[in-house]
């Protein structure tokens, strides 16, 4: 059995939260490939830097388990799209 813990939320997990719902926005927004292309190498890098900011994946702040999801979506959408739109 594992150990669940909290940590608190400060401004640098608040603002990954941020960018990286901006970043999803521009990439459902974007249509030009090479644009789409920087967007999606930078859902790789919000991604890995989710994991280097938030302490543990057995946080039980919210904040926590969103930004993971939303990092996940954020991945799979932008992949998606720039497949979709170079062809």
């Amino acid at each position: 059995m594992t150990e669940e813990t909290y940590y608190e939320g400060n401004w640098q997990k608040m603002g990954l939260f941020a960018m990286t719902l901006m970043l999803l926005l521009t990439a459902l927004w974007v249509t030009v490939p090479v644009i789409l292309a920087l967007v999606c190498f930078a859902s790789l890098i919000t991604v890995m830097a989710h994991f280097n900011i938030f302490e543990s994946t057995n946080d039980t702040n919210k904040l926590n388990k969103f930004d993971f999801y939303l990092q996940i979506a954020f991945v799979l959408i932008s992949l998606v799209k720039f497949m979709v739109i170079s062809g």
